[in-house]
Order: C-alpha cells, then structure tokens, then sequence
C-alpha cells in the first residue's frame, strides 16, 4: 500500500478506513495534521538520516549506535531515579 492509497484526491482529504485497525489512534491523529500535496507526485522511499535521503550504511551504522547510546543514557537515568527513591 502507498501513501495515494489512503488519500481521497477528490475532496483532498485522509482516507483511513483502510487502515484505521492497524494504526493507533494517536497515529491517526497525527496522519490527520498532514497536509496532502500534489497527485503528480510520485511516492518514494527516503532515509532521513542522510542529506539527500539515500540510505548507506555508514548512515544506518551512525543511527543505531546512537539509538544504542541514548537507550543506555536512558537505563542510567531510570536506575539513577530508582536509587534516589529508595
């Protein structure tokens, strides 16, 4: 399924019946923000990571050692509370 699937070009409006069952509703609402752009616009894939949004590998590397060190900052930060209400 592409992101046109789920658009109602004709009243440019979110069409999410389709979809409603496997998303949360606070991902429904946060669908409902987006503006929807033009229909001659073809769907594509990006990589947010990268300035041009291709994926490479060092780029995916980069990103999870990060996802790595900020859940460790975050195990650090939950024992540090746990010690302090103890």
């Amino acid at each position: 399924m592409m992101v046109a699937d789920i658009i109602d070009w004709e009243h440019k409006r979110w069409e999410l019946v389709d979809i409603e069952n496997l998303i949360s509703v606070d991902e429904v609402n946060e669908i409902f923000t987006l503006p929807i752009g033009g229909k001659d616009i073809p769907d594509c894939l990006i990589w947010p990571y990268t300035k041009n949004g291709s994926y490479i590998v060092k780029s995916g590397y980069h990103w999870i050692m990060g996802e790595n060190k900020r859940a460790q900052s975050n195990r650090i930060e939950s024992s540090r509370q746990v010690d302090k209400q103890v």
